[in-house]
């Protein structure tokens, strides 16, 4: 089934939440995801993309095991932790994955993903370009608790031009936190979101690539600490 693309409404909170539920409905239908909870936070469950319950509102995102009433859930971490409101966003939903990118009040950009690996993993990742919160940001296989790290190129950037619009794109692929150790499948395969990748476009903003129907994230973002970990342009098609 194709991806499906939404500008969300970040003109109020309730826009806000009520924009991203009406964009998880048209593309996983009303089977397929169940609102819980529907003003800020808006709380979801949808089993293509995880099998924990998210919460989301334009300052956090956080996951947990079961919703219990109000605005609350069961064992709830925050992988997303932003300094101000999200003032811009592009979503980008897949099959398996929730990919969110934009502008954060005081022009910080961020990356919000919930997504479910080829393998059945349940995933999150949060990061965020201004160090003292993005560093509170988390990226987690959640089946297992492990934080995780993207695999990049280091920084490897190229300048792209109308013609090659994000120079080349591989499978988005993940590795233990130490970076030593690449996720993968029991049959040895790269444990990978399918239609999520890695781009070496040179994006220190992010970008709405229309003529090419995809949306790329800004690049040298933290999660994990205080260190500068996602150093490419993540990259969605639709």
């Amino acid at each position: 089934m194709a991806n499906y693309y939404s500008q969300l409404n970040c003109a109020s909170v309730d826009e806000f939440c009520s924009t991203l539920k009406s964009a998880l409905v048209a593309k996983y239908g009303n089977d397929g995801v169940t609102v819980h909870n529907e003003k800020s936070p808006l709380i979801f469950t949808c089993p293509a993309i995880s099998d924990f319950v998210i919460s989301i509102n334009r300052n956090n995102g956080y996951y947990g095991t079961a919703y219990t009433s109000g605005t609350n859930i069961e064992n709830s971490v925050r992988f997303l932790t932003l300094y101000d409101s999200i003032s811009e966003a592009r979503l980008v939903l897949g099959d398996s994955f929730l990919f969110m990118t934009g502008i954060v009040t005081g022009n910080h950009r961020f990356v919000f993903i919930v997504a479910k690996t080829i393998g059945g993993k349940s995933v999150v990742s949060g990061a965020y370009s201004y160090e003292g919160y993005g560093k509170n940001c988390v990226t987690r296989e959640i089946t297992t608790g492990q934080d995780i790290s993207f695999v990049d190129f280091g920084g490897l950037a190229v300048w792209c031009n109308t013609n090659t619009p994000y120079k080349s794109k591989l499978l988005l692929a993940y590795a233990t936190a130490a970076g030593d150790q690449i996720l993968r499948n029991s049959d040895g395969s790269v444990d990978t979101i399918d239609g999520l990748y890695m781009s070496t476009y040179a994006n220190t903003n992010y970008e709405y690539v229309g003529a090419n129907n995809a949306v790329l994230s800004a690049r040298n973002l933290y999660y994990n600490g205080s260190v500068i970990r996602l150093r490419n342009s993540i990259l969605a098609e639709f």
